[in-house]
């Protein structure tokens, strides 16, 4: 299942951070100093909240009147940066040209607007003689924030992200001189590999990229590609003139997608869970308790032959069984991953008033694991809010309405106990306590465990 749903994109801005004055001309005996001025953003980019700051220790390459200079953050003011290098000489215009990140690979002026979030700025800047400059920083990069929301029945890991224009260029390199920008090799996309985000089942997650500003025009689209592992989730958003988006430098648009993925369905041929079916009619695969009496801990088999390691005893009796009412309209009832043949789903071990509790004890767990356990509780041709079993598992307490007319009532209404990551007692035993609630009727008042499925 490849289900996809976008919003509109919303627009924030990157948080701004304070202006600092540079100070008084600088001695011959100091490392000489920069300032840079950034009104919205610096180096360092917070996914989380849109703060920015420079790295401790963040280099920068200044060219000054032509020729390129190292410059490292200084410790002691916060937009300062600093070189022993260079001497100004009192007197001499300089002008300085600074472009961050600076990419040795790439070649001096250029930088790619494709990938990650690099906060890429670039600012010019004048001073005479020993004068520190100012230097004005502005954005040349615009960033996408893709919240991820997975609706599917499985977690995913995305690997990859890509948004890619069929009209506009948005990524790929360009060089920038003196101010004025020039293509390298444009490309109409920006895509970002080698990531590990991980979003559960009802969870959301962002990505980030970043790309070059632009505006969508009327007709064009951007089609969304999001890998995770070996499925491949592709969406495509269209614009119309009414709909336009502006991809701005030093903003940050934010898009919500909606991705899914079917749990797969499991084999109980090949699982090393465990399977057991309750009621007098036994299934061939799995293990099969037919009578309400109690009974002695019996090993269980694992579903694909092997032993479980685990036993099932019922120390407290249940009333009696139920074997079906000969109209269920299913072979086969899935509930999730789990499916349930219809000898498994249309008997069960019953409680027939609302004194009696059976009691299921489910030993030789490994007390250094958790458990998840599925009880499945339903009476076919039995109405609703009349028959209402209840589970009880350590203290954790379900209630199942067991009742279903056809076969959309089964598929429509829940009836699976799930009690997730069971602990097991200090003697190494999970106990399943199953009784009836009275609801609307005093003359009925019964509960089921049809099936129990161990993980």
């Amino acid at each position: 299942m490849k289900k996809i749903i976008y919003s509109v994109f919303a627009l924030a801005a990157i948080a701004a951070c304070s202006k600092v004055e540079p100070s008084v001309p600088q001695t011959e005996t100091e490392a000489f100093k920069i300032y840079l001025e950034t009104e919205e953003s610096k180096a360092a980019f917070n996914e989380q909240t849109y703060a920015v700051t420079w790295k401790s220790g963040e280099t920068l390459r200044v060219f000054v009147n032509g020729t390129a200079y190292t410059f490292t953050k200084s410790e002691e003011e916060e937009n300062a940066f600093e070189c022993a290098d260079f001497v100004p000489v009192d007197g001499v215009t300089y002008d300085y040209e600074v472009l961050t990140p600076y990419n040795s690979g790439y070649g001096d002026g250029v930088f790619t607007y494709s990938g990650g979030v690099k906060v890429t700025m670039y600012g010019q800047g004048r001073a005479v003689g020993a004068q520190a400059p100012y230097i004005p920083m502005r954005h040349l990069t615009s960033i996408i924030k893709t919240v991820i929301k997975n609706t599917g029945e499985v977690d995913l890991v995305f690997n990859s992200i890509r948004i890619e224009s069929d009209t506009d260029n948005m990524g790929g390199r360009y060089k920038i001189s003196n101010g004025e920008l020039s293509e390298v090799n444009p490309v109409k996309y920006s895509v970002m590999d080698g990531q590990s985000v991980t979003v559960k089942v009802g969870e959301s997650k962002p990505m980030f990229l970043q790309c070059a500003p632009f505006t969508t025009s009327a007709g064009s689209k951007l089609t969304f590609t999001l890998v995770a592992g070996s499925d491949t989730f592709i969406i495509e958003k269209n614009f119309t003139a009414s709909n336009q988006v502006t991809f701005s430098a030093g903003k940050v648009k934010t898009t919500t997608v909606e991705v899914g993925k079917e749990a797969p369905a499991v084999d109980p041929s090949t699982s090393s869970d465990v399977y057991v079916d309750f009621g007098p009619t036994g299934t061939e695969g799995w293990n099969s308790i037919t009578s309400a009496a109690k009974k002695d801990a019996v090993a269980l088999l694992a579903n694909d032959g092997s032993d479980s390691g685990l036993s099932l005893e019922i120390s407290s009796a249940f009333s009696t069984t139920w074997g079906g009412a000969g109209s269920e309209p299913k072979a086969t009832f899935k509930v999730g991953d789990i499916e349930y043949p219809k000898d498994v789903y249309k008997d069960a071990l019953m409680i027939s008033n609302s004194t009696t509790t059976g009691v299921i004890i489910i030993s030789g767990c490994d007390k250094s694991r958790t458990y998840n356990l599925s009880a499945l509780s339903i009476r076919y041709n039995g109405s609703r809010s009349i028959r209402v079993t209840k589970f009880d598992v350590h203290g954790t307490v379900i209630t199942i309405d067991t009742g279903a007319k056809s076969a959309a009532d089964m598929d429509n209404n829940n009836f699976v106990a799930e009690f997730s990551n069971v602990s097991p007692d200090s003697d190494g035993n999970i106990t399943i306590k199953v009784s009836a609630v009275k609801d609307t009727r005093d003359d009925v008042i019964n509960g089921y465990i049809n099936a129990l499925v161990i993980r």
